[in-house]
């Protein structure tokens, strides 16, 4: 009887392993099977994480781009001309006269050209009028410069184009 009651004892705890066994197997290949989708998950996070610093960079870019557009408004031709006058009387130098020329558009800006006729007492004053016109808060750019000079004045033929977005 008692062997017996081993062999039952033993079939028993032979039965409870193989069930232990078979719920660690299963156990295992579900702790498997959430581990993976764990790591795809944390991938994932990454990649978003890394998509929003772009995102907010971009959005950051595009307030500076408006701001850029605000600087880069066109004005008025004679505003800009107003300007330029203003510009010289406080350096120095007379403007004699003062063209406006064709616009010359391209697909990021547009080019709005002036032509003037300058006299300055000397390369002083068209140094200062040349660094203001270009250091100014409307977007110059001095584009040609021919200086004759004669023995008490200079004699400036100047070509200085405004900067202006496409509207």
């Amino acid at each position: 009887m008692e062997l017996t009651n081993i062999l039952e004892k033993a079939k028993k705890n032979l039965l409870s392993a193989g069930i232990i066994v078979v719920a660690l197997v299963v156990a295992l290949n579900i702790y498997k099977g959430q581990e993976k989708e764990m790591q795809a998950l944390n991938s994932q996070k990454e990649v978003e994480s890394k998509k929003n610093i772009v995102l907010q960079n971009i959005s950051k870019l595009e307030g500076n781009l408006g701001s850029y557009k605000n600087l880069l408004a066109k004005k008025d031709s004679s505003l800009l001309m107003n300007n330029l006058s203003q510009l010289a009387q406080a350096s120095g130098v007379k403007i004699n006269s003062i063209r406006p020329e064709q616009e010359q558009i391209t697909a990021d800006f547009v080019k709005i050209p002036f032509s003037l006729e300058l006299v300055s007492p000397d390369y002083h004053a068209l140094g200062r009028f040349i660094s203001s016109v270009e250091s100014d808060s409307n977007v110059y750019e001095v584009e040609d410069l021919v200086i004759n000079s004669s023995d008490e004045e200079l004699k400036i033929d100047v070509t200085i184009n405004n900067i202006a977005a496409v509207e």
